[in-house]
């Protein structure tokens, strides 16, 4: 019995620090949708990312999803609230280190989310 608690318990420590996700908060500073279609968004230490585009399936979004992503970042700006993305690589960095500016944003999950 002692063998198998030991096991589980060393098994959860493992798992919950080999865990890569984090979050990233911060105030939109630009919102841009290009002639595209594709949303291009800086908020917090991050510029320019490429999030989705409005037209088509992109960056694994669906335009339905992206017109909504887009509202989100839009109502944010003008309400000058933050908005939360999370990210699932090793990194956990929230600059333009880890996401350049001008590219798709990678390992990006969930979000964005209205605080």
């Amino acid at each position: 019995m002692k063998k198998a608690a030991l096991y589980f318990l060393s098994s959860i420590l493992f798992f919950s620090s080999s865990a890569q996700a984090y979050d990233c908060i911060g105030k939109v500073n630009n919102v841009v949708v290009n002639g595209g279609g594709v949303l291009t968004l800086s908020f917090g230490n991050m510029n320019w990312v490429y999030l989705c585009s409005v037209s088509e399936h992109y960056n694994g979004v669906t335009p339905d999803a992206c017109k909504a992503m887009l509202s989100i970042a839009m109502s944010a700006k003008l309400s000058d609230r933050n908005v939360q993305l999370w990210f699932s690589d090793a990194s956990n960095d929230c600059t333009n280190a880890a996401h350049p500016a001008w590219a798709d944003l990678k390992n990006w999950y969930y979000g964005p989310a209205l605080l």
